[in-house]
């Protein structure tokens, strides 16, 4: 594949992969998701999977199972309020897919009670957290001026990054623009219970044009 058809779909797909993480409360047919990436049906699956790595609906699946983990931790809402929005019918199969996933119940998993494979590496760890121990780092929230961004989906350990970095700098030269002030990245998933190679985090940094 030429680099920038590669580039055409990779954005295409980028594109499907936002309106999915939007989206997660409600039904995703296929159709819907393949006009969103101007490929037919059968393409697109297929570049879906060639470009994420798994397919569309295991994809769709494991990100509503990492958002319930997530509320699992961080609410009150009863299990099955959050098997209901994982898409789930019925307490007995979210806790059947849950623990496919994560290798303990719904319950376990909240109360602590668990084996749980813990994925993050010592970088990871010193990235997201703070000295004082497994607690997240202080939150600020600041109102910002309206800017001009280029962003990326990277899909892999957060210690890779860069090499996303680089390419996205490269792409924003080719356009013409070059990178200023501070990178403002969205961490997508928990590196607790997420394999390294799965991590997806938005990487965005602010552009401006070049000076003449």
């Amino acid at each position: 594949m030429k680099e920038s058809t590669e580039q055409v779909y990779r954005q295409r797909i980028l594109r499907v992969q936002m309106v999915i993480q939007q989206n997660l409360d409600r039904e995703l047919p296929l159709e819907e998701l393949a006009r969103e990436s101007y490929f037919s049906e059968y393409h697109f699956h297929r570049i879906f999977r060639a470009v994420v790595g798994e397919p569309l609906k295991e994809y769709i699946r494991r990100l509503r199972l990492e958002r319930a983990a997530s509320h699992l931790k961080y609410t009150s809402n009863s299990i099955t309020h959050i098997a209901l929005d994982a898409g789930y019918q019925t307490h007995e199969a979210f806790t059947r897919a849950f623990k496919s996933a994560f290798g303990c119940s719904p319950s376990d998993f909240r109360s602590g009670n668990s084996a749980t494979t813990h994925y993050q590496s010592d970088s990871d760890k010193k990235e997201l957290h703070s000295d004082e121990g497994d607690y997240p780092m202080k939150v600020e929230i600041k109102n910002i001026d309206k800017m001009r961004v280029a962003f990326v989906l990277h899909v892999g350990p957060y210690d890779k990054e860069g090499e996303t970095v680089g390419q996205m700098e490269a792409f924003a030269e080719q356009q013409g623009m070059e990178f200023h002030g501070r990178h403002h990245d969205i961490y997508l998933s928990d590196p607790r219970r997420v394999p390294p190679e799965r991590l997806k985090t938005i990487l965005r940094h602010p552009v401006r044009k070049k000076a003449v």
